[in-house]
């Protein structure tokens, strides 16, 4: 695996930088994002900041009639060290911290008519609604920064076919990478103080311990056939109808946090507790469809999640959205849910529940923690000129919130300058209560040329 993907860049390094043909064409585009955000942290009158410089170019050159290459390479850089410093680029993706060089995409395609296939670095997303896509598991998140997630791109060989209106597409990833968490006892995952009786007391030490919390890396499914993460989805495009099936197969992209009791020091009153992930084997089968009836579509999908090797209960995912659009506006209202098992409990459960959720071993499956939930999303979105949006998460069961309100305008060719208000809000034991003391203005500013 190692000696391909070194060959498959030395080739994409070739094609962009040979002297091309004359039936060459390329076409770059540079993206400079810095952003800053303040949030109360708990004290109003001490406000906290943090900063993001992002540089994104991406270059896409034809190297003849059937054969596209593309490179996307993503430098970030944060005040925080919430993005590592010690490396500059991993692309295993399998660090509590990602490096501050990825690709969202260093890939060649091959057009052959019906068929096309991609080989490389590439996101893989499917599905169909805006909350929750049940039949999206091909590709890991990175919840950092829980707010604003972004996709990691995995190493992956992508068949898509097309005839008429029937569409198909196979996907093979052949090294597992789980979603990234926000680090434990940060800005997202706070860990009040813990204490548990001492079990060498009254020979050795207090009464009562404080726990120590370490999340290790954890030990990843082998790079095998056997462990090869495989999706496949075919379906039909209608005038005012489409639908797709689909089947994955491969590992949860949440991981379980198993924990582990360490070294026990009666001297500091200290016992260390290492949570340990686990990484379950999951097959989903899933559906989406969408009905369109001139400037109103409606959009569905489900998805039923199994885990073979027991380790969780079956349960089936699903989401229906209705959407309304005329030119550049845009409304959606919508519904997700979960039935046939408890929900995921979430990094964000609580501050002191972290530890009960760990204990029982459950995934830490952040887009699940707002489950059952009811959204709503109004906005106005055109390149060149300003954008607004107003977005709004209630969930159902615990009634907590997720405010955004986000708007930006053109100051200058290729210069936009925005700001967004997150507001959340929910008692304690909540998954949005937890981050409730993280009500944030978020101001940016971006480049494109």
């Amino acid at each position: 695996m190692r000696v391909a993907r070194h060959a498959l860049i030395s080739m994409l390094w070739v094609g962009l930088c040979a002297p091309g043909a004359a039936y060459d064409t390329a076409d770059t585009v540079v993206e400079i994002e810095a952003s800053a955000d303040a949030f109360a942290d708990g004290e109003p009158s001490k406000p906290s900041e943090q900063g993001w410089l992002r540089i994104a170019p991406r270059v896409t050159r034809q190297l003849s009639s059937r054969l596209l290459l593309t490179a996307a390479p993503v430098l970030e850089a944060d005040s925080h060290g919430d993005i590592g410093r010690d490396r500059l680029y991993d692309d295993r993706d399998r660090d509590l911290r990602r490096a501050p060089l990825r690709f969202e995409r260093l890939s060649l395609r091959f057009d052959l008519g019906p068929v096309k296939v991609e080989i490389g670095k590439q996101p893989l997303t499917w599905g169909r609604t805006d909350a929750v896509q049940a039949t999206d598991n091909l590709t890991p998140r990175d919840w950092t920064d829980p707010l604003r997630e972004a996709r990691l791109s995995p190493w992956a060989v992508r068949f898509n076919f097309e005839r008429s209106r029937w569409e198909g597409e196979l996907a093979l990833v052949p090294r597992y990478a789980p979603s990234r968490l926000p680090r434990v006892g940060g800005r997202w995952a706070p860990v009040e103080p813990i204490r548990v009786a001492n079990p060498l007391f009254p020979a050795a030490g207090p009464p009562e311990l404080e726990v120590d919390l370490e999340v290790a890396a954890g030990e990843f499914p082998s790079t095998t056939l056997d462990n090869l993460q495989t999706g496949v989805r075919f379906g039909r495009r209608g005038g005012r109808a489409e639908w797709a099936v689909s089947y994955y197969r491969g590992f949860d992209d949440a991981p379980r946090l198993e924990p582990f009791v360490g070294e026990l020091d009666p001297a500091t009153a200290t016992v260390s507790i290492l949570l340990r992930p686990r990484f379950a084997e999951l097959e989903v089968v899933g559906a989406d469809a969408v009905l369109l009836a001139g400037a109103w579509a409606l959009r569905a999908e489900a998805g039923h999640f199994r885990f073979p090797e027991g380790l969780d209960d079956d349960f089936l995912l699903y989401e229906v959205d209705l959407e309304w659009t005329r030119g550049a506006r845009r409304v959606v209202i919508g519904y997700v849910d979960r039935s046939g098992a408890e929900r995921a409990s979430g990094l964000g459960a609580s501050s002191t529940g972290i530890v009960s959720g760990i204990a029982a071993a459950t995934p830490v499956a952040l887009d699940l923690g707002f489950v059952p939930a009811a959204f709503v999303s109004l906005g106005r979105s055109l390149l060149t000129e300003w954008e607004a949006s107003v977005e709004a998460f209630i969930g159902t069961e615990d009634g907590d919130s997720l405010l955004r309100l986000s708007g930006s305008l053109p100051t200058g060719k290729g210069l936009r300058l925005g700001a967004e208000i997150d507001l959340v809000d929910g008692k304690a034991g909540s998954f949005f209560g937890a981050w409730r003391d993280n009500d944030r203005l978020r101001v940016f500013t971006k480049v494109t040329y």
